[in-house]
């Protein structure tokens, strides 16, 4: 069964089908408002509200294929409310387990380099951040993100380039200050 076939079984009222499009999308739902928060409660509130309201107004979706970016739509207007209320916090990924043969160096690169991310990505405009998680974090297409934010495909590739340049300024920006705080550190 394809998704508009789910949909329309849950416009229909069918509890299986709206519980098949949870399964779907609800962890690259919580995933995304995560990374639009950066708050872990607030982020499961806030897709908690999104399949509620999601649920209530399904059977005013008229085009049952176009079901992703309506929800996506719904979910980043949540996360945009929400953002201005919320505090920054930085969720620490999973720690590997001890003979997953990782060595404790490289879970503490990658735990520095995630949250030297996170903070790079929570100092862009919610414009900006808007796309990028959309784009690497959720792998829509210009085109559905397009159709998911209600723009120009062109203003999305604009957003993109621009907050690209925005992260990748931000990262250079960390790891110099790095790169010399480390240097004092061998001097004293």
């Amino acid at each position: 069964m394809n998704e508009a076939e789910i949909v329309i079984n849950a416009q229909q009222g069918d509890p299986e089908a709206f519980e098949q499009l949870y399964y779907l999308y609800s962890q690259s739902s919580i995933r995304t408002a995560f990374l639009m928060t950066k708050n872990r409660h607030t982020s499961e509130d806030i897709v908690q509200e999104t399949f509620v309201k999601c649920y209530q107004k399904l059977k005013e979706l008229k085009k049952p294929e176009m079901f992703k970016y309506w929800f996506y739509k719904m979910l980043i207007r949540n996360c945009w409310r929400h953002a201005n209320k919320a505090k920054e916090q930085i969720l620490v990924g999973n720690i590997p387990e001890k003979d997953a043969g990782i060595s404790l160096d490289d879970v503490v690169e990658t735990i520095e380099m995630t949250k030297e991310i996170d903070s790079a990505l929570s100092m862009l405009s919610q414009d900006h951040r808007t796309v990028i998680v959309l784009y690497y974090y959720n792998n829509m297409s210009i085109k559905e993100i397009a159709k998911t934010i209600g723009c120009f495909e062109g203003t999305v590739k604009s957003r993109l380039y621009h907050g690209r340049n925005q992260l990748k300024k931000k990262m250079e920006k960390a790891q110099s200050n790095k790169r010399k705080f480390s240097r004092k550190e061998c001097i004293l």
